[in-house]
């Protein structure tokens, strides 16, 4: 199985992938083989990466934490198969392989919502429906997100507004018509709008203009691909707000700020470590075809001990 991101190594999957193939039941030796990709990889590079795959002995798929979209928009037509979140996101984070064919899965719509419903009450939305939710970063960990509210099973387990920023106007552009479109396909009353902010003080203003009980998401990449933080140390965070930082490891500022005021603002803050977990078992499970049940998925999660 293949890991492509932008620093595989540092990663703490090579670390838990035993434990984790090991509770899936898979008998014989699996190996897990990183492949990085620099942020901004050219088109050619990440087609390379694709077509390369095809002639690795034994390959069974990969998991694609970084260039999501990316790798898709270069690389289309080496796929066999697209699956309908695949399409209907633009992005693949999952590469199975049966027959020889390939196949392109996007499953962070749902290890996301699987991974928000750890930290998020149930009924939030509904209690205190003036609570958005402002996502930092509008790449495919962005759009995915917004995709898992849009087709949640239950219509009250949604935000009134969804708010994607980021610095590049493409990007918020993709999110939003991708976003609004399950919205209107699964008639969620969800507002979805895009904003393009130039820097860590426009994040500032941003996040001060929320109402209480608001979560506020840093899905930049910053603070583990590259350095610094979507909004400033003077960040005002909302009142008994929700704070998820994706990131799991690295200097992640933006946590830091957080964690800084969580007991004056009486927030709740939370890692990317649920949500790294879910996602790889997950992964693992649609790549060597194992089926996952909610209670299995939930009782290897609960195994998987943080280091």
């Amino acid at each position: 199985m293949y890991f492509i991101g932008v620093t595989t190594s540092a990663s703490l999957s090579h670390r838990l992938f035993p434990n984790w193939t090991r509770d899936l039941g898979l008998a014989g030796p699996c190996r897990l083989v990183g492949l990085d990709l620099p942020v901004g990889a050219t088109s050619d590079s990440y087609r390379q990466a694709i077509a390369g795959l095809r002639d690795v002995p034994d390959f069974r798929g990969a998991l694609i934490t970084s260039h999501k979209i990316s790798l898709m928009d270069a690389s289309r037509d080496l796929f066999d198969r697209i699956d309908d979140t695949s399409v209907q996101s633009g992005e693949v984070g999952c590469i199975t392989v049966r027959g020889g064919r390939l196949t392109a899965l996007a499953l962070d719509p749902l290890t996301s919502t699987l991974a928000m419903d750890q930290f998020v009450p149930s009924g939030h939305w509904a209690d205190y429906p003036g609570a958005r939710v402002l996502c930092l970063g509008a790449g495919g960990a962005g759009t995915a997100i917004g995709l898992g509210f849009a087709t949640r099973t239950r219509s009250v387990d949604v935000p009134s507004l969804f708010l994607v920023v980021d610095r590049e106007q493409s990007r918020v552009d993709h999110a939003v018509r991708v976003i609004r479109e399950a919205v209107r396909t699964n008639g969620r009353a969800m507002a979805v709008e895009g904003r393009v902010v130039q820097g860590p003080r426009d994040g500032d203003a941003l996040v001060a203009a929320l109402s209480p009980h608001s979560l506020v998401i840093n899905a930049t990449g910053m603070g583990k691909d590259t350095a610094g933080s979507p909004v400033t140390a003077s960040v005002r965070f909302p009142d008994q707000g929700l704070v998820w930082e994706l990131n799991y490891r690295g200097e992640r500022l933006f946590l830091h700020y957080a964690e800084n005021v969580r007991q004056a603002q009486s927030l709740v803050v939370v890692d990317g470590w649920d949500y790294f977990a879910v996602s790889w078992v997950e992964h693992l499970a649609r790549i060597y075809g194992v089926p996952l049940t909610p209670d299995r998925r939930r009782e290897i999660i609960a195994g998987t001990i943080r280091p």
